[in-house]
């Protein structure tokens, strides 16, 4: 991988090392697919999430500008192999199936501690509430907000393993629920998830367990006494919704197209797992200024 050099846009500063790197930990994360039924597919889900994870890199406005730069760098394009027109690559992003990608992450990385949290996804567009009859009010520490909200189980190193995307009002507690499965070791988790919906999932005989902040001060106290240096690791998933909004820029809708905050997040989450992958399993960092470990 190059230095960064002051000024240097993403695509000059990412080789076509680092791209086979890409490939390799795609090759990885994303399930080999086993056609059952139907015409045989001729670009496979590693292909697809591949070009996704460079959309991303790349910072690219649209998939127009993105095959426009692939197709003049002839030696990422090689790296890449034949390019889907641009509605196969929309269509089959949407169609990936994101539960069999969870489990082979977790299996790969066999994890022991994992955090919990959500971050909004506010709208920026000012559309206003009549166009974006899909998203909801929502409110966190600074105050209300209208969106959705997206919630991330990532390891202690930092890799991704599960998201979720849902409205703005949605409880984290109850959301946080359905995301342990396929799970064993510790949870951490803020006050958001001090509930009993949430908690009720950790048994002593269980192979799942909670440091879980409580809401009462007076118990907070005697928590931090006893879980300060466990619970601080929660600063890497806060990083993280940093990245995802300052460097990813998830909340700014991409220009032309279907523009659709389900692929834009599925796109970001596998980006963000590829270069955790690549650092911590692959030995090899892409673009330190990218990195939210």
């Amino acid at each position: 991988m190059k230095n960064k050099t002051k000024g240097e846009s993403p695509e000059e500063m990412i080789t076509p090392k680092d791209i086979r790197k890409v490939k390799e930990a795609v090759r990885e994360i994303i399930p080999a697919h086993r056609q059952v039924k139907g015409r045989p597919r001729e670009y496979s889900d590693r292909t697809i999430v591949l070009l996704y994870v460079i959309f991303i890199l790349f910072r690219c406005s649209s998939i127009v500008e993105m095959y426009k730069m692939i197709e003049g760098k002839k030696r990422v394009l090689k790296v890449i192999g034949e390019l889907p027109s641009r509605q196969t690559l929309s269509y089959r992003l949407r169609r990936l199936d994101i539960e069999a990608i969870s489990r082979r992450i977790i299996e790969s990385i066999k994890g022991g501690t994992y955090i919990i949290d959500s971050t909004p996804i506010k709208d920026i567009t000012n559309q206003g509430i009549k166009k974006c009859k899909n998203l909801k009010f929502g409110k966190n520490r600074d105050g209300f907000f209208w969106g959705k909200k997206v919630h991330f189980i990532i390891t202690q190193e930092g890799i991704p393993v599960k998201f979720k995307l849902t409205q703005a009002n949605e409880d984290d507690a109850r959301v946080g629920k359905e995301m342990l499965d396929n799970l064993n070791g510790l949870i951490i988790a803020d006050r958001g998830y001090f509930k009993w919906s949430f908690l009720s999932q950790f048994t002593k005989e269980g192979d799942l367990r909670a440091i879980v902040r409580p809401k009462s001060r007076k118990k907070d106290s005697s928590f931090k006494e006893k879980h300060s240096q466990t619970y601080s690791k929660r600063w890497k998933i806060e990083r993280l919704f940093q990245k995802m909004k300052e460097v990813f820029r998830v909340e700014i809708p991409r220009k032309g197209g279907r523009d659709d905050l389900l692929s834009r997040v599925t796109a970001l989450f596998l980006t963000v797992v590829t270069l955790a992958f690549s650092k911590f399993v692959l030995n090899y960092p892409i673009l330190d200024y990218l990195n939210c470990c």
